[in-house]
């Protein structure tokens, strides 16, 4: 409580707000294409300052059961396509002021490598977008953003 990040004021010890802002942020923002995942990038524009780092995240579906040749096809046509979709969004962030932004993208399945994801570049909060499911297709799919919420050892905002 003494240590110089904290001051006294108002007989409330309080966190110095310089030794906060000082540092960067990292987020990392998981798109997949989708209108939610665009306001995700968005959001990210908007909450991250010029000096943050944000690495644009996505995963590219491979179905395991398809045959050798169409299997390794369809994996040429899931990379080009990740890498477009994370080209795009790191553009506009690039655009909108950001310096520092990465792209990453894998082929599995989405929770899945979101999670491996969060692990290897420890950000500091994630950004995902709601996709906006009715009751009985969370029930039966799942949410992707209602997982990483409950399994991501991170904060985690989700752009509506």
């Amino acid at each position: 409580r003494n240590s110089p990040k904290y001051r006294k004021q108002n007989h409330r010890i309080r966190p110095r707000v310089s030794s906060i802002m000082a540092s960067p942020m990292h987020y990392l923002v998981c798109i997949d294409g989708s209108e939610p995942s665009k306001r995700a990038v968005d959001l990210a524009s908007r909450v991250a300052r010029s000096t943050d780092k944000v690495t644009v995240f996505t995963v590219g579906y491979t179905d395991f059961s398809i045959p050798g040749p169409e299997l390794t096809e369809m994996q040429a046509q899931q990379r080009a396509a990740c890498e477009k979709i994370t080209a795009d969004a790191a553009q506009v962030l690039s655009d909108r002021g950001i310096k520092e932004v990465e792209t990453s993208h894998t082929l599995g399945f989405v929770r899945e490598e979101i999670l491996l994801a969060i692990e290897r570049e420890s950000p500091d909060c994630v950004i995902v977008g709601a996709r906006g499911l009715g009751v009985i297709k969370r029930l039966i799919l799942g949410s992707v953003s209602e997982y990483v919420v409950n399994q991501a050892p991170c904060n985690v905002l989700i752009a509506r």
